[in-house]
């Protein structure tokens, strides 16, 4: 197990290089001076060469990356171009509501795909499961921010339960975690729902129910143990999805986390605060679904007698 989680984390180092090097390359050559964004419109030719040998950018584009995964490997994410600040200091400072909002959108997804795709299956081809598969769909089309704008006028502006959006307090994170969550919730429902379906059709399901074993026994001890490998994993990558998707989510609800700070790095081409958010997303994502892969052996003992 530990030498399957070590090759694990040194996999890391290459995708590391990878995304660093993809988006390093994409941002070098796109349109846009970073120094005039910073500047402005007003900045003299004299001043903008100046800021641009001062940040490295007067440099070959090898070599500028060459330095940059230097001062990575000591871990040394560098320094905003836009705001001359520490881009690990920042990311600290915001990661922890992209964090809370990331955790409460999958609390609520995971909540309620599970026993909606068991019932379903259970039941299915009823008017109940047809309901939900219906709702289901709605909830993978509808894009979040849609759905966000439309909790907001509905729940903030027109009833005034809830704020808005920001970090005030626990209520700030309903509106966004429904928003970010109902599209995992749906895809996660019309998963557990199908491998539901393939499990309950097995032969030693047939058998249980044969012998006499109560239902509520069958489904939820037998069933859904065997059910849970591919939602399990579908889990570990809606994660990583809802990381990536709390972009457009903080950015409709005001909530001043990594997404928003990705957002504004964007804007002014700050390549470092861009990498540093990447970066720091892509080791949770990879440590996310390490988790996914360790907890598959604790549903399926044969899976652990692969990892001796």
């Amino acid at each position: 197990m530990y030498k399957y989680i070590f090759k694990r984390l040194i996999m890391l180092i290459p995708v590391i290089i990878g995304v660093t090097f993809l988006v390093y390359f994409i941002l070098d050559f796109a349109p846009g001076d970073p120094v005039a964004i910073i500047l402005g419109i007003e900045a003299t030719e004299e001043a903008i060469q100046e800021v641009r040998k001062e940040l490295g950018l007067d440099k070959p584009f090898i070599i500028q990356y060459l330095n940059y995964m230097a001062k990575l490997c000591r871990g040394d994410l560098g320094k905003s171009w836009a705001k001359s600040r520490d881009v690990m200091g920042e990311i600290i400072t915001a990661f922890p509501p992209t964090i809370t909002l990331t955790f409460w959108g999958m609390l609520v997804a995971v909540s309620l795909a599970l026993p909606i795709g068991i019932i379903s299956a259970v039941y299915q081809y009823s008017i109940f499961d047809n309901v939900l598969m219906v709702c289901a769909l709605l909830g993978i089309s509808m894009p979040s921010f849609w759905l966000g704008l439309l909790l907001i006028l509905t729940f903030a502006l027109n009833l005034g339960w809830v704020p808005s959006g920001g970090v005030g307090s626990w209520k700030s994170f309903i509106l966004p975690s429904i928003s970010l969550g109902t599209s995992s919730m749906a895809t996660i429902t019309r998963l557990t729902r199908s491998s539901m379906l393939e499990v309950i059709r097995a032969d030693y399901i047939r058998t249980a129910k044969a012998k006499g074993v109560n239902q509520k026994t069958v489904i939820l001890k037998h069933a859904l143990r065997n059910a849970l490998i591919p939602v399990v994993t579908m889990i570990g990558m809606q994660i990583g999805g809802m990381l990536g998707g709390s972009v457009l989510t903080e950015t409709v609800f005001s909530i001043p986390g990594c997404g928003r700070l990705l957002v504004d790095g964007i804007k002014q081409k700050d390549t470092p605060m861009i990498l540093g958010c990447l970066i720091v997303t892509t080791i949770i994502f990879s440590v996310v679904n390490l988790f996914v892969d360790i907890l598959y052996a604790f549903i399926d003992p044969r899976i652990k007698a692969e990892y001796k």
